[in-house]
């Protein structure tokens, strides 16, 4: 199934012993994974457990979610979520967080959730108003939470974007103000941070592209960068910059800790779609894409791009767990599973010059 790249005979093994990933939600779970889009969409290493969030479809497409663990040789339940589908799982702080993308309850108010490792689950129903929560960001030095939401004004019918914060680990939230619709009118996808600003996915029209947003105060005020981005597609952050996906999946916008903003534009290839997890970065620098068509794609620099592994399958989601020193992956459909790849084999090819060795980041990309 796994054709090495040209570059690489590598290729990717099983997470899991077991039943397969279709048929373990469904006993865990009694809802009917989706024949094209049913997965594993985030992917979470605490440890020795990698956390896994797997929906029967895309996130707010059909009821059914499961929070899963694995230690690499088997799975288990975690917890079910009353929710349609799964879209991020973020670890920070000891703790494990993931929003709630669509409740299958009323829309008065929307959901987080918050995992004590190894499977201590609390849901927090707080958000007023909130049919989607798109993004949670745990700021840990803060102690702050952001939450990225598709709210309406009371009445089920009017529909807009937003941010939620919450200074007392999510029992209680406070929309930010945004009478400009800043934020969109129709959706925030997402949220994230880096040193004192923090970045969101800010949407007006679903059939239209998305813009960056900007806050320097904590979330208080916003502004629109002139940087349209893909919607569904999480954005990423190291200790160093964020990087967003281009709205013509054709590149990456980068910004680094100083506000600079810089293009790496693909080139030959498309990120994937409906990949909501797309890049992820390893212990020693290397980056790591899913492409169209089923390739990984691997680069040290951002802007030039090798296929790592072409894989043939509809990946959704990718992330690294550093225990194990692996690369893993999922794929959607009927036959949906989870892979890992050895990242110390492939950084030892690299070396000896049987993969092509990129430069690291240029100083201007860094802090």
């Amino acid at each position: 199934m796994f054709k090495p790249s040209p570059q690489s005979p590598l290729a990717l093994a099983q997470l899991y012993s077991g039943a397969p990933l279709g048929d373990f939600f469904r006993q865990a779970t009694g809802f009917m994974p989706d024949p094209n889009y049913f997965g594993a969409y985030a992917v979470a290493a605490a440890g020795n457990q990698l956390y896994i969030g797997i929906g029967a479809a895309r996130p707010g497409e059909y009821d059914g979610a499961l929070l899963a663990r694995t230690d690499g040789k088997t799975i288990q339940a975690v917890y079910q979520p009353a929710e349609q589908g799964f879209v991020g799982l973020t670890y920070a702080g000891g703790m494990l967080y993931f929003p709630g993308p669509d409740p299958m309850e009323d829309w008065t108010l929307g959901n987080i959730y918050q995992v004590t490792p190894p499977g201590t689950v609390t849901k927090q129903r707080a958000l007023v108003n909130v049919i989607h929560s798109w993004g949670l960001y745990p700021d840990v030095a803060a102690q702050r939470l952001y939450a990225a939401v598709g709210q309406h004004a009371g009445d089920n019918a009017t529909f807009f974007g937003g941010i939620f914060i919450s200074t007392d680990k999510g029992a209680s939230w406070e929309a930010v103000k945004d009478p400009d619709r800043i934020l969109g009118k129709y959706r925030t996808y997402d949220v994230i941070g880096l040193r004192n600003a923090l970045y969101a996915t800010a949407n007006d029209d679903y059939a239209l592209e998305s813009v960056l947003a900007k806050s320097n105060d904590r979330g208080v005020t916003w502004k629109r960068l002139d940087l349209a981005v893909q919607s569904r597609p999480r954005l990423f952050a190291t200790p160093n910059y964020v990087i967003a996906m281009r709205a013509n999946r054709g590149g990456l916008y980068v910004i680094d800790s100083l506000g600079r903003k810089r293009e790496a534009n693909f080139k030959g290839f498309l990120a994937a779609d409906w990949a909501y997890n797309f890049i992820t970065v390893d212990s020693e620098g290397w980056h790591y894409l899913l492409a169209e068509g089923g390739n990984i794609m691997m680069s040290r620099d951002l802007r030039t791009w090798n296929v790592l592994l072409a894989t043939g399958l509809n990946l959704t989601t990718v992330g690294y767990w550093p225990l194990k020193d692996w690369l893993v992956v999922g794929d959607r459909g009927a036959k949906a599973g989870l892979w890992w790849l050895d990242l110390a084999a492939v950084r030892q090819r690299a070396r000896v010059g049987k993969l092509p060795l990129d430069p690291v980041l240029p100083p201007d990309w860094t802090a």
